[in-house]
């Protein structure tokens, strides 16, 4: 049986919900194999805790984080000698985790741009595309597990997966979603430019996250669509909207992996700099169109990409055959079944260690 996992992991409306979603297919995958999770973090939206409270998971709320010194004191008191502690979130620095180690947890550490000095960790994980060209500095008895063979996506998405269907001559089902904050309203800008494609049978969706600000503004927006727009908050079956959607417009985030999965085409835009090297590697290997920075974009020259991809069913055929071969499902049951080998409880997989 598996031990205690202990996830820490936090959620706003300027980190975004993306840390929690991806450790919840942790979470999911750990108690599967007979193990107790506890997550602790500061968790803003109410509709994100009682998720984890869905699962079955424990849940401590966090005052204040990391560098504050009660971050680290709390977690140790949440967490067990022996167990594991998985740590998703930039502000977790060398220091936090040696920490970690130091009182005698086995940690996993997510990681997505290599930004500190150095990790410590018994297994460090980064499931992004293009992960293999960074450099990390590692303790030397670290585990690398590197790139969306090791995306953890949830069950439902598992459960989910719908059957191989023909594209559409013309996309009309459109799924907008980007994230739970979405700080800069890009899904505003995307559909000031769907309104500008003048398709009066699209039928847009656009999923606004728990810590959206924007709900107000995007009520506008759809008003001016030609076609039918609808605004979803607290989705609770993202895999049934992506199996309805003829192509995604999303994030260069952890929701690549669910839409590569699930056989949806989609562009992707850049919020944030973790996501520029996904984005670009993304295009390199034909999975996705990316469409760069969301801030070098208006509504007109956002519109002259969408417009192409929308209308041509054999591109979007080709993207979805590009990513059937990179993301199959297993992430997360690999990434356990490595943890589990740490502690010799089986038999290690052939995995890559070391630089």
């Amino acid at each position: 049986m598996a031990a205690q996992l202990t996830i820490r992991a936090d959620a706003s409306s300027t980190v975004g919900t993306g840390h929690v979603m991806r450790m919840l297919a942790l979470g999911q995958e750990w108690a599967a194999q007979g193990g107790q999770v506890q997550f602790l973090g500061r968790i803003e939206a109410e509709p994100l805790r009682a998720r984890i409270a869905a699962e079955g998971f424990g849940f401590a709320g966090l005052g204040a984080v990391h560098p504050d010194p009660s971050d680290l004191s709390t977690l140790l008191e949440h967490s067990a000698q022996g167990g594991w502690v998985a740590l998703d979130g930039y502000h977790f620095d060398t220091g936090y985790q040696c920490a970690v180690r130091a009182a005698g947890r086995n940690s996993l550490v997510m990681d997505d741009i290599c930004d500190r000095r150095a990790y410590d960790a018994d297994i460090y994980l980064n499931q992004n595309m293009g992960a293999e060209t960074l450099r990390p500095v590692l303790n030397s008895e670290a585990l690398r597990l590197i790139g969306p063979r090791y995306a953890l996506l949830r069950r439902e998405f598992l459960e989910a997966r719908p059957a191989d269907t023909p594209h559409p001559k013309r996309a009309r089902n459109i799924l907008v979603t980007f994230g739970g904050a979405d700080p800069d309203n890009v899904s505003g800008l995307v559909l000031q430019a769907l309104a500008l494609l003048a398709d009066p049978g699209m039928n847009v969706t656009v999923v606004v996250g728990a810590a959206n600000p924007h709900a107000d503004a995007l009520r506008a927006l759809a008003a001016t669509l030609p076609g039918r727009c609808t605004l979803l908050h607290a989705v609770s079956d993202m895999p049934g909207l992506m199996a309805w959607a003829d192509l995604a417009v999303s994030a260069a985030g952890s929701t690549c992996w669910e839409l590569m999965f699930m056989g949806v085409p989609f562009a992707c835009l850049v919020l944030a700099d973790n996501q520029a090297g996904i984005a670009r590697r993304l295009q390199e290997v034909g999975s996705a169109l990316s469409f760069g920075p969301a801030g070098e974009l208006d509504a007109r020259s956002l519109a002259a990409l969408l417009e192409p991809l929308a209308a041509d069913a054999h591109a979007r055929a080709a993207l979805v055959r590009c990513c059937a071969a990179q993301v199959d499902g297993r992430g997360a049951s690999r990434v356990v079944e490595s943890m589990l080998s740490q502690c010799g409880a089986v038999q290690p997989a052939p995995l890559d260690r070391g630089l």
